[in-house]
């Protein structure tokens, strides 16, 4: 494991990847101050870090607005200490807005050091599939 880079990372989810079978992610991902949630799909994966979401009051969506706590630049290096890494692939998601009943923000693929941007969860879901299969095609 390598350190966190810890240049504004406080909102970011590290997604570790462990597998990716006929469409099928599972692994587990990490939020500042929280233990790692384990996912065994998609779906599973989104639903846990939307909630997770609400319940931190983290990027507020836009039909459930307030004030939220701002969190210091380094606290997710203090909260993770090391950089987890996926089996298969390791994604840093940043998720700056919950509009329009989904998500917008920028995926970094941390082993191609690639960062695109996404303007809803398909898209990132279609981000994240082409990753997958290709890292599945090319393990390193």
């Amino acid at each position: 494991m390598t350190a966190l880079r810890c240049t504004n990372d406080a909102g970011k989810t590290i997604v570790c990847a462990d597998s990716y079978n006929n469409g099928v992610l599972s692994g587990c991902f990490y939020r500042p101050f929280r233990n790692a949630e384990s996912f065994e799909s998609f779906s599973g994966f989104l639903l846990k870090l939307d909630k997770l979401l609400d319940r931190v009051q983290d990027t507020q969506a836009d039909n459930r607005k307030s004030f939220s706590r701002i969190m210091q630049q380094n606290e997710l290096c203090d909260a993770v200490g090391l950089s987890p890494e996926g089996k298969l692939a390791t994604f840093e998601l940043q998720i700056v807005f919950r509009q329009h009943s989904s998500w917008q923000g920028t995926l970094l693929w941390r082993e191609k050091n690639l960062e695109q941007k996404f303007h809803s969860v398909l898209e990132l879901i279609g981000l994240m599939d082409g990753a997958l299969r290709s890292a599945d095609q090319n393990p390193t």
